[in-house]
């Protein structure tokens, strides 16, 4: 897919972006988070690492546009339909 930010073209593929993340360490979650292959990650974390991009230079909306965009799922972090944490750190008593 292609796609501009911030004045600047990019091609990527949902695939470019699952192998640039597979062995990523996710940062803490704060407001947003993007499912990726059975990891969550902030968004802009995620559009940093796939398009090398200061994180300054994008805001998280236009991150997950693109993300969405490729197919991935995007949402607030606690948003799920029946009621249950969206996420919770491994590292996180419950």
């Amino acid at each position: 897919m292609r796609f501009t930010v911030g004045g600047e073209h990019f091609d990527l593929t949902k695939e470019q972006v699952i192998a640039a993340m597979s062995d990523a360490q996710a940062e803490p979650i704060q407001k947003h988070l993007v499912q990726i292959d059975g990891s969550v990650f902030p968004p802009k974390q995620v559009f940093g690492t796939i398009t090398g991009r200061a994180r300054q230079s994008f805001t998280t909306m236009e991150a997950q546009r693109v993300l969405t965009r490729l197919g991935f799922v995007c949402r607030r972090a606690g948003d799920v339909n029946d009621g249950s944490s969206a996420w919770i750190g491994a590292d996180k008593e419950t």
